[in-house]
């Protein structure tokens, strides 16, 4: 089977994209299919990420503006460069709906959508919002061809095969892990374009508990030298700082707790069972984090925008001060998401194709 991938990432609009697609590419690839990314926006170091694990990367040049059917002939032109067709193009890009869609579709067989915003219509054979199931799910039933099948909520979350062989292992050893946190992570997601990190870092000077930390750097961050500053003035804690990790699933199950940007990464330490305090980042973040936190599977600091030090510090300090409340929202997350979500998903794609 031959897969097609476009999908951008970028410091502003983060890389969240090609990270769940490189989920869904290496799963694939295991499989016996072949797969290969077609990207406009793309930062150098996820370029190369991408490559070391075996997939080629064709770059669409021309201007940097938005023109969707600009877009769409420099992707079909890359398509026609294959000597056989596409089975499947794999679209995960919030400026692509319906209109681009239709324009390459003489050129593959199947087209398969990952979204979460249901703002567009789409032109598809697959749909994949794996996100909490909320009303905005309901929206797709106008914005999709009658015969697109949809896939939605979290039986489908994209995670990599390492989140559920750890959660496994920590629910082994959940017993012997200590009743009171001493390990945080902090985890600001790819591009952390706010800088947050720094702020939580700040934040922490506040707390008269000692903790061990390990903050984990993105590959698109560019506030690393800020960070390490803001390090350097918390003597009270044991920072380490890691930088475009490639062991995210071993570094969740070291933590007792977590503080982490509202993107996908909540569903990872969740399906680990990690206790997380949640920021969001960007307004798309709300839904999901309003949404767990909801479900009790974890604690939604609030917007990015609207917290401070103090109020970050005292939030903090009373999510570290419950022990049971922890436990619970551990056991809670590992009973919502059990991490096999990209196995039906391509047994989907392979029902389809036949």
């Amino acid at each position: 089977m031959k897969v097609a991938i476009r999908a951008d990432a970028s410091v502003e609009i983060g890389t969240g994209h090609i990270m769940r697609c490189l989920t869904l590419a290496t799963a694939l690839q295991f499989q016996g299919s072949e797969v290969f990314f077609i990207c406009k926006t793309l930062l150098e170091n996820l370029e190369h990420k991408i490559r070391n694990q075996g997939f080629q990367v064709v770059r669409l040049g021309g201007c940097v503006a938005w023109n969707h059917s600009v877009d769409a002939q420099a992707t079909i032109s890359v398509i026609q460069q294959y000597s056989s067709e596409i089975d499947w193009l794999i679209v995960d890009h919030y400026q692509i709906g319906r209109s681009w869609e239709q324009l390459i579709r003489p050129y593959i067989k199947k087209i398969l959508v990952l979204d979460d915003l249901a703002d567009r219509d789409h032109d598809c054979d697959l749909l994949l919002d794996q996100n909490l199931a909320d009303d905005r799910h309901a929206q797709y039933q106008s914005l999709l061809p009658s015969h697109c099948l949809q896939l939605l909520g979290i039986d489908y979350l994209l995670l990599r095969s390492e989140f559920w062989q750890t959660r496994s292992q920590r629910q082994n050893h959940r017993q012997n892990r200590c009743n009171v946190a001493q390990t945080l992570l902090i985890t600001m997601g790819g591009s952390d374009p706010s800088n947050m990190t720094s702020l939580v870092i700040k934040a922490l000077k506040s707390i008269n508990q000692s903790l061990e930390v390990r903050v984990v750097i993105g590959i698109g961050c560019p506030y690393w030298e800020d960070i390490q500053l803001q390090i350097n003035a918390a003597p009270q804690h044991t920072i380490t700082c890691l930088h475009d990790i490639s062991n995210m699933a071993s570094q969740m199950d070291w933590a007792d707790v977590a503080i982490s940007a509202g993107g996908f990464t909540v569903y990872e330490l969740a399906c680990i069972g990690v206790p997380s305090m949640i920021i969001a980042t960007h307004p798309t973040q709300i839904r999901v984090a309003e949404a767990m936190h909801n479900h009790g599977i974890n604690y939604f600091l609030g917007e990015a925008s609207g917290l401070t030090v103090p109020s970050l510090a005292a939030q903090i300090t009373q999510f570290l001060s419950d022990p049971l409340h922890l436990g619970a929202m551990s056991i809670q997350g590992q009973q919502f998401i059990d991490g096999l979500g990209v196995t039906r998903v391509i047994e989907k794609i392979h029902q389809l194709t036949r």
